[in-house]
């Protein structure tokens, strides 16, 4: 089975930093594949996935994507209550904010339908 190289990294938003992880195939990911970004329940954190992510990877030869929210896992405090519709509001936003560190194109399939699951 290929190997997957793993990198963990910060991305600044407007309201503190969120950890994010990626995974991808050390032969390199089809460059036509869309990236996969998991988005984790409510209250999940990358942690949570196991060896999915690097598992998924592996499987389907594309870059896998997950990040903690604002206020779990790795990431920094929310800085504010959450609001009922956290999760439907942080839907737009982490696509655009996690695009370019982990890479992606601004218009990526995979974070367009992500998002708009969300919705």
């Amino acid at each position: 089975m290929a190997t997957v190289r793993i990198r963990e990294f910060r991305v600044r938003t407007e309201h503190g930093d969120v950890f994010a992880k990626s995974w991808t195939p050390a032969d390199g990911a089809r460059a036509s594949a869309a990236p996969i970004i998991l988005f984790h329940d409510s209250l999940g954190c990358v942690e949570l996935w196991r060896d999915f992510p690097q598992q998924l990877a592996q499987a389907s030869c594309r870059s896998v994507h997950a990040y903690d929210r604002l206020g779990f896992g790795r990431s920094d405090a929310h800085p504010a209550r959450l609001a009922a519709d956290f999760i439907h509001a942080e839907a737009h936003g982490a696509s655009a904010n996690c695009a370019k560190p982990c890479r992606l194109p601004s218009s990526s399939p995979s974070a367009t339908a992500s998002a708009a699951a969300w919705r």
